[in-house]
């Protein structure tokens, strides 16, 4: 069994040797570092059945250890030492990819044991999760492609055909209609097919976090509704740089401003606000409208994929914008709700972290 361990305090480190050669007495390879750069070094260059990791090193605070495990790439299970001061930091990894954590005033080799076979297994069933839905995703791409192509054939063959037709035949209402309902319900799933490839990509790709400016891009996207609706007001006050996946973030603004604009009986007015937490470790945004809002009974429901509050013949659409803007809050570590009453608008609160490595 081949181990890497992390830890700079060579007690400790003995310790944990001494404990896991107790735990695996047959088969225990243990290979010591106690820094973090060249433990993650070996770990990149080799294979590992466990990789324990100690929090606080000589070339790593906690924060920059913390971020690292949350971003590391790995078949391997990774175990946490910590202190007792350090248990809500272990737990936050475990919710980001870590399997467990090991609090090194309670190891001895019997929980140690089933601390580490639980992290493998763990691991495994992660990995085999990971590729089935990387397997499942492949086939919908694949199907969304599948779909698209012929049904944007037709959308043009018909088109081609009522160009042809109409100098030669004058078409009857109902001829108009057929063409009008067959090139809409056309239009309709390829829209829809489209959402459903923006609600698989979200899983998929190497996920890069930037720096994102909100002011700019509340005016950038101010700029594109306010050319189609004249009617619509968008204000808001200097909103906070924040950490994120840019094009995500673009597209759930986006959309939660659209459907403000979209579900409204009088000219729209749109209002983005933000207050950051005691700590200011978080930025909560209220993005308000003066839509016609929806009950209490439909705050949850609204973000499952393809729920429609409203006819498609009154107000158009695939039903996944919200899904994924719930999927785009999750990705970041976030959470969204709403307030909302009937006649009045909707106010959609955005919780979302300023730093993607929060300690």
């Amino acid at each position: 069994m081949q181990i890497l361990l992390i830890e700079d305090n060579p007690d400790h480190a003995e310790l944990v040797q001494e404990t896991l050669h107790s735990a695996y007495p047959k088969n225990a390879d243990i290979h010591w570092v106690d820094r973090l750069s060249p433990g993650l070094e070996k770990l990149k260059n080799n294979n590992y059945d466990l990789f324990l990791c100690d929090l606080k090193l000589p070339d790593s605070t906690i924060e920059t250890t913390v971020s690292a495990l949350q971003n590391i790439q790995t078949f391997t299970p990774i175990v946490v030492l910590t202190s007792l001061d350090d248990e809500g930091i272990a737990k936050l990894l475990i919710n980001t990819g870590v399997q467990d954590y090991i609090p090194k005033e309670n190891l001895d080799p019997d929980f140690l044991q089933r601390v580490c076979n639980h992290s493998i297994e763990r691991k495994k069933q992660t990995v085999e999760l990971e590729n089935r839905n990387a397997d499942q995703a492949r086939f919908c791409f694949s199907l969304c492609h599948d779909f698209k192509e012929p049904i944007r054939k037709i959308s043009t063959m018909l088109s081609m055909l009522r160009t042809d037709i109409e100098p030669k035949i004058e078409l009857t209402e109902e001829n108009q209609w057929c063409f009008d309902s067959v090139q809409k319900n056309a239009t309709s799933l390829i829209s829809l097919i489209d959402g459903l490839y923006e609600y698989l990509s979200l899983e998929s790709g190497e996920i890069t976090f930037t720096s994102i400016n909100l002011n700019h891009l509340v005016l950038q996207i101010k700029s594109q509704f306010l050319e189609d609706n004249t009617t619509a007001s968008i204000s808001h006050d200097d909103l906070p740089v924040i950490e994120g996946i840019e094009s995500q973030i673009l597209f759930l603004i986006k959309n939660i401003i659209h459907n403000g604009i979209k579900y409204n009986a009088r000219a729209p007015q749109i209002n983005i606000r933000h207050e950051l937490d005691a700590n200011k470790k978080y930025c909560h945004l209220f993005i308000q409208d003066n839509g016609i809002g929806l009950k209490e009974e439909h705050f949850e429901e609204i973000f499952s994929p393809f729920k429609r509050l409203h006819s498609k013949s009154k107000y158009p659409g695939t039903g996944l914008g919200l899904s994924i803007a719930k999927r785009v809050v999750e990705n970041h570590r976030g959470k969204i709700s709403i307030e909302s009453e009937l006649g009045l608008g909707t106010t959609f609160k955005i919780t979302l972290p300023l730093k993607q490595n929060i300690v």
